[in-house]
């Protein structure tokens, strides 16, 4: 999907609250339309979460269109991330939470990474998740001394000199000046 146009991110202030509830009508039938028509019909819709609003909604009826299965994968929840930026106690915040509390209940199937995300979706959401843990690919693995030093080897020529004249300060300072 693309981004919201840039025409919109100037609007002042007083718009916020219209554009919040703009942006995610529109995403909606975007992503309605992509995951109904524009893609074959899949056994399996698997979301990860957050984002929630639009995507828990949407991929719910395209689940229910297309006669397959709805799952959520949750690494967190979205109405707490969104109350960082907008306050706990936003309607917007209440909202959110009820859409991806409502939708998350109409999951298929639910998994997480964490025993404290299950407990808390199976505790304070009535769901029932499966816990799958991350775990990192092989090729993760903690740097060798060896493997450092050819890296800061690399950089030294980067980072030696500086990039132009605004990089240093010289002259007197204050500290330096005699009283």
């Amino acid at each position: 999907m693309t981004q919201w146009p840039k025409i919109f991110q100037g609007l002042p202030r007083i718009f916020r609250p219209i554009m919040l509830l703009l942006k995610p009508i529109i995403q909606f039938f975007v992503l309605l339309w992509f995951l109904c028509l524009k893609i074959p019909s899949p056994d399996v819709f698997i979301v990860q979460n957050p984002p929630s609003v639009p995507t828990l909604v949407a991929v719910r009826w395209a689940s229910s269109l297309r006669n397959s299965a709805f799952i959520i994968d949750w690494h967190n929840f979205g109405y707490t991330l969104l109350g960082l930026s907008l306050g706990r106690n936003s309607r917007f915040v209440s909202v959110y939470r009820w859409i991806e509390n409502r939708y998350g209940k109409m999951a298929d199937g639910s998994l997480c990474v964490t025993k404290a995300m299950q407990h808390e979706l199976a505790q304070n959401w009535g769901i029932n998740a499966t816990v799958l843990y991350d775990q990192p690919p092989e090729f993760f693995h903690p740097t060798s001394l060896e493997e450092k030093h050819k890296l800061f080897c690399r950089l030294d020529k980067d980072l030696r000199q500086p990039l132009g004249s605004g990089d240093c300060v010289s002259g007197v300072t204050y500290f330096l000046q005699e009283v």
